[in-house]
Order: C-alpha cells, then structure tokens, then sequence
C-alpha cells in the first residue's frame, strides 16, 4: 500500500513539474520575445537619436571650419581687379593689381596661403603663410597632358562654383584640403582661385576627437574619403582617380546590399528635405549604427 502512494505521489509530482514547466515556457518565451521587441526598439531609438546627433555635430564642427574659407574664396573670385588680371594676364598693370588683390586676402585665410590659375595661360600663382614666394608667386603651369594637374580640368568641367579636394601638390609639396572655387564671366572660364587647409590640422581639430566608439569621416559625392583619423584611409586626388581605385566608404561595409543602402542613404539626404539618415549596418563582422549628412560645402561627413 505505502509503494502505491509513493508511485501516485511520484506520479503527481512529475505531472506537477511538467505543468510549472510549461506554464513557465508559455508565460517566459512571449515575454522574452517582448522583451526583445522593447529592447530592439529602444536601442533601434536611442542609436538613431545619438548617431544623427553626432553626425549633425560633426557636420558643423567641418562646415565650422571650412564655410568661412569657402565664402572668402568666393569673394575674391568676385574681385574687378583678380577678373580683370586674368583677362589679360600680359597687362603688367593689371597684373601687378591682381597680386596685390591676393596678397591683402591671404592674410585673412586661415592657412594664410591662395593659389590662382589663369585659364588662358594655365600659370599657377601661389604665396604661403611664411610669404615664401613673395615677388615669385608664379610657381609652374598646369597642362592637359599631366596627369597631376588633372584637378584643375575636372574642377572647371564639373559645372559647380567650388569644390573640396583632398591633394597633395607635387610641385609644391604641400598636402591639403583645397578650396578650388571657378571664376567664370557670361560662360567664359577666367580661372580657378582658392585656399587650403592643412590636412593634418583638419583632422586633428574635426575629425580625430576621442569619442569612444564613434568613428567620423568626411567622404565626398561618390563616397570617397576625404578625412578619417587614420591617414592611411584618406582618398587623395579624388578628383582625378579612376572610380575603382578609390578609397570609398562603401568598402568599409561587409555586405554589398549594405554599400547600396548607405549610398542610397546619401542621396536621399543629398536631394530631400530630411538633414540627416542613419541605420544598422555590418563592419567588420560587428553591428555598428551608419549615419549620414551632407555639407552645403561640397562634402558630406559619415
């Protein structure tokens, strides 16, 4: 009699355990699906709030830096005397003004420095911070059949006003952000005028804050990195280069559909009302929130 009740007990036991268990499965598997759902969502939330924030951030902090440079070298494009040297660079006149002209606005760059190329002639004008080239501006002339003067042909074939390149000039030996804005009079091309900003410097003052686990970078239109922390990743001469050998951003996602996402993120930015776009996306294996912006400068920061 005491073996039967030890088997009903056992048996009542084992039935009561596996009820708990399955009361516990029905009840904690919607709720760790819910749990899930809330988490995701609020992650999915606060990641949107603070990438879009630290993009719009790091936006102003490069148009901070380069607006004003963009602004001045359009004034001097706009300049009677810088104009009217350039349609007739042989006027000594003329050109004596005109490097007066420069001279007075070099000092109110940043970098101190201007460069200047007449279309007609092709010569280069160019004076440093350090007035190195005082008397001398006139370095070398850029020509079509040089591949390292490139810049110039595809800054005034591009159509816009000004452009951001990031070069190094052989001739000079100097590696900047460049400024490149087109002075142009009733269709007429008349020369290509601008500044620089040192690349290091940019990077060092805009891009390479510490901010741990927030990495920032400016690419160009076709994804080309202008500045990123590491050297090594910046995309020089993109103005020249041949898509396939650039250094874009899209290389820096794992998936091809990724890379589509991200450039169709920059175009939507680029053509809509909506200031700023960003979403989950694989690097490196890991998930990293991606946002993007675009710059009124001819660069947009990712």
């Amino acid at each position: 009699m005491r073996g039967l009740w030890n088997q009903i007990a056992t048996s009542l036991k084992t039935r009561f355990l596996v009820v708990t268990v399955c009361v516990f499965g029905l009840v904690a598997v919607p709720a760790y699906v819910a749990f899930e759902f809330l988490t995701r969502k609020t992650v999915v939330a606060l990641g949107t709030l603070f990438a879009e924030k630290q993009v719009l951030f790091d936006r102003y902090r490069g148009l901070e830096a380069l607006t004003r440079e963009v602004s001045l070298a359009e004034t001097v494009a706009r300049s009677p005397a810088v104009r009217a040297w350039a349609r007739d660079e042989a006027d000594p006149a003329k050109t004596k003004l005109g490097l007066a002209e420069l001279e007075h606005y070099r000092l109110s760059f940043h970098d101190k420095s201007y460069f200047f190329v007449v279309d007609q002639s092709g010569n280069y004008y160019f004076n440093n911070a350090e007035n190195a080239y005082d008397g001398n501006q006139l370095r070398y002339q850029v020509k079509r059949d040089n591949p390292r003067d490139g810049w110039y042909f595809k800054t005034i074939a591009a159509g816009q006003p000004c452009q951001l390149n990031v070069d190094r000039d052989d001739h000079l030996a100097v590696t900047k952000v460049w400024i490149n804005c087109v002075i142009a009079e009733q269709g007429r091309i008349l020369g290509v005028i601008g500044t620089g900003v040192d690349l290091t410097e940019f990077i060092r003052e805009v891009v390479a804050l510490p901010q741990t686990g927030v990495t920032s970078m400016f690419v160009d239109h076709a994804g080309a990195i202008q500045a990123h922390r590491d050297p090594g990743m910046v995309d020089f001469h993109s103005l020249t280069k041949d898509t396939k050998t650039k250094k874009t951003i899209f290389q820096q996602v794992d998936s091809p559909a990724d890379a589509a996402e991200l450039a169709a993120m920059m175009r939507r930015v680029s053509a809509g009302p909506a200031a700023v776009e960003s979403r989950f996306m694989t690097i490196g294996g890991a998930s990293f929130w991606s946002g993007s912006a675009i710059s009124t400068s001819s660069a947009g920061s990712t």
